[in-house]
C-alpha cells in the first residue's frame, strides 16, 4: 500500500509506505511530499521497577537516558510511574551535559490521594521549575501509583552529552520510592 498524493507539478502518483521513525514532509524543492527519517529523536523506556530507601542523595536512573548532540534544541517529554509515601515522598532532577540552557521546564503531578480518592476525585498539582538541574519534590500521600509528566525545551550548548533523570525520596524514611516499568523519557531534535 501507499498514499494516494498530488504533486506540486499537478500529476497524481502514488507514495511508497514510510517505515518506522519517519515522517511525511515536503521536499526540499517543495515539489512533491516525502517521508524522511527523524534523526536523532531518542526513546529511553524503563523495562523494570527501580527502587530507592532511606536516602535523599539523588542517583541515576538506570534507564531513563538519552544522548543529546551539540548545539542542538530539544523538545524533552518525560512520563514517569512512582509509588512512594507521604513519609518519604519522590524527589528528581537530571544531570544534563555541560553548559546546556533549559529555555522553559514545566512539571505537572496527577494522581488519586487521600480523601479526594473517596469521592473518585483527581487531585492535580503542578509545580514550575527554573531549570532541569533544579531538584523538584513531588509529595506522595498514599503510598499508591501515580503519574508524573514533565516538558521542558532544551537549548544543548556545544557539548554533547546524557540527559539522565536522577531521583531519590524527599525525606529519608525506610519506606519504598520507586520508579516503575513503563516509565519513559523522549528527546524529540526541534
Amino acid at each position: 500500500g501507499g498514499l494516494l498524493r498530488g504533486t506540486g507539478t499537478g500529476t497524481i502518483g502514488i507514495l511508497a509506505k514510510g517505515t518506522g521513525l519517519q515522517h511525511l514532509r515536503m521536499n526540499a524543492g517543495a515539489t512533491d511530499v516525502e517521508f524522511a527519517t527523524i534523526s536523532n529523536t531518542q526513546l529511553a523506556v524503563k523495562a523494570a521497577d527501580e527502587t530507592v530507601n532511606s536516602s535523599t542523595t539523588l542517583q541515576n536512573d538506570d534507564a531513563l537516558v538519552v544522548a543529546l548532540s551539540a548545539s542542538t534544541n530539544y523538545a524533552i517529554i518525560m512520563y514517569l510511574v512512582i509509588n512512594s509515601t507521604a513519609n518519604a515522598d519522590f524527589k528528581y532532577d537530571f544531570a544534563v551535559p555541560t553548559s546546556p540552557t533549559a529555555v522553559g521546564n514545566r512539571q505537572h503531578f496527577y494522581g488519586i490521594g487521600g480523601a479526594a480518592s473517596a469521592s473518585g476525585n483527581l487531585v492535580q498539582a503542578e509545580v514550575n521549575a527554573v531549570g532541569l538541574e533544579t531538584d523538584v519534590t513531588v509529595l506522595c500521600a498514599d503510598g499508591n501509583s501515580h503519574g508524573l509528566m514533565m516538558m521542558a525545551a532544551i537549548r544543548n550548548g556545544s557539548n554533547a552529552g546524557n540527559l539522565q533523570l536522577r531521583f531519590a525520596q524527599g525525606t529519608s524514611h525506610s519506606d519504598d520510592t520507586s520508579v516503575l516499568q513503563g516509565s519513559w523519557l523522549l528527546a524529540i531534535p526541534a
